[in-house]
């Protein structure tokens, strides 16, 4: 039996999407200077708000170092999605961090990185994840990612709040 939960999340329509985006793991000043400590900052974003646990949070950074390894997450245009399977999780927990100054991320078009989105997903499908439904998903955070509006009003948000409202205006609610 699928979780109610899980089964709104699977139907979710793409004006929805928004509602996926983990606000309390979402950074709006990454501090880090290269992409270990950026991604060791978005994993500590992810236990911040408890919605990791030290195990998971290990597994997560490590999964997230190694997807770097064999090939840069970063799309171009100042955005990386940095995305992988985690072994632990239930469901997938996604967040948006901003780099202000821009790091070096090994996009194909060399442009600095300033926005990254994160998704980790579990391993196999459970009442809470449905992997049908991640592909969906992905495509939205990169039609996001490409949207330049987006890109240049992320830059300037102040606080999780504004950022909210800008998802929200671009999901059309």
């Amino acid at each position: 039996m699928i979780h109610p939960l899980a089964a709104a999340t699977m139907r979710t329509r793409p004006a929805e999407f928004w509602k996926l985006i983990d606000l309390k793991s979402c950074s709006m000043r990454l501090k880090g200077t290269d992409q270990e400590e950026i991604l060791t900052e978005v994993v500590e974003n992810f236990k911040s708000a408890e919605v990791l646990n030290d195990e998971v949070g290990a597994a997560a950074l490590s999964a997230l170092l190694e997807r770097e390894k064999i090939a840069s997450t970063g799309i171009g245009r100042g955005v990386a999605i940095a995305h992988v399977k985690v072994k632990g999780l239930e469901e997938a927990l996604l967040s948006i961090s901003i780099h202000n100054e821009g790091l070096d991320w090994q996009s194909l078009d060399r442009s600095p990185m300033h926005l990254i989105f994160t998704v980790l997903r579990p391993e196999r499908a459970t009442e809470l994840h449905n992997p049908e439904s991640h592909i969906e998903t992905m495509r939205w955070i990169s039609r996001l990612g490409q949207d330049e509006d987006f890109r240049c009003f992320s830059l300037r948000l102040k606080n999780k709040k504004e950022l909210r409202a800008l998802l929200k205006e671009k999901a059309g609610v």
